[in-house]
């Protein structure tokens, strides 16, 4: 039995690995707002696949290139120089969102918090998507531990330190037992292949904690994923559930 994300929240997922920029298809590449400039969410980390696109046309007119003209990393590099690009926490916002969305239980203003400061919540109420970062997301305010492999589902949080988080996007499960993990994130890490990422985790028991699986995201002999896993305290990794007014 595999278990799947719901249609639209897929298909959100994979608008940002393959974006539509003039003749191609381009992986949405890893921007962070290091500056923490107070602009527009697609120019700070956190914009929707259709305002990255748009504002990538509206870059390459500007300086009078034809977007057909170059390759897709020259594309991509101009793009993070411009600013334009989805950071961890923008993308795992987005695409929470649209998942509560779908399954009926409201948006993400209605469901998450940021951290109890008075600043911090009236900021995320009229900026929802730009102020709530990794830490916020997968904290105990918002989430739950999900102790058991066996228990984990599409929608769940893989929570790597304090600093980064995938989504679990497909559980592959056979005679009630989880076989395999699939999630997906947004990362600075993978050289020139940074950006929206897709990996998996092959588990061998589900009495055995993740860092003790099998990690397959691998690129020229490193695996990035696993390697800050295991360096994050124990506290601060594993799978996270969301506390939501319905069940996901």
């Amino acid at each position: 039995m595999v278990i799947f994300l719901p249609l639209n929240t897929k298909r959100l997922i994979q608008r940002y690995k393959n974006l539509k920029i003039g003749k191609y298809k381009i992986q949405c590449p890893y921007f962070q707002n290091i500056a923490k400039k107070n602009g527009r969410s697609v120019y700070i980390g956190k914009g929707l696949p259709g305002e990255i696109e748009m504002q990538t046309e509206i870059l390459f007119k500007s300086l009078g290139k034809d977007l057909n003209s170059p390759d897709p990393s020259t594309i991509r590099h101009y793009m993070v120089m411009a600013g334009l690009g989805i950071d961890c926490s923008g993308f795992a916002v987005r695409i929470i969102d649209n998942l509560l969305r779908e399954k009926g239980t409201g948006s993400i203003r209605k469901n998450l918090r940021p951290n109890h400061s008075l600043l911090s919540l009236i900021r995320f109420f009229f900026r929802p998507y730009t102020n709530l970062s990794a830490a916020n997301l997968t904290s105990n305010v918002n989430c739950i531990k999900v102790k058991n492999i066996k228990d984990v589902l599409p929608g769940d949080l893989i929570k790597i330190g304090k600093g980064h988080v995938a989504l679990v996007t497909k559980v592959k499960k056979e005679n009630n037992k989880v076989k395999k993990i699939n999630y997906c994130h947004s990362t600075s890490d993978y050289y020139e292949l940074h950006g929206v990422r897709s990996g998996e985790i092959i588990i061998s028991s589900n009495s055995n904690s993740l860092s003790k699986q099998k990690w397959t995201e691998y690129y020229r002999g490193r695996n990035w994923m696993l390697e800050d896993y295991l360096k994050a305290n124990k506290n601060e990794r594993g799978i996270r559930r969301l506390k939501t007014s319905k069940s996901l």
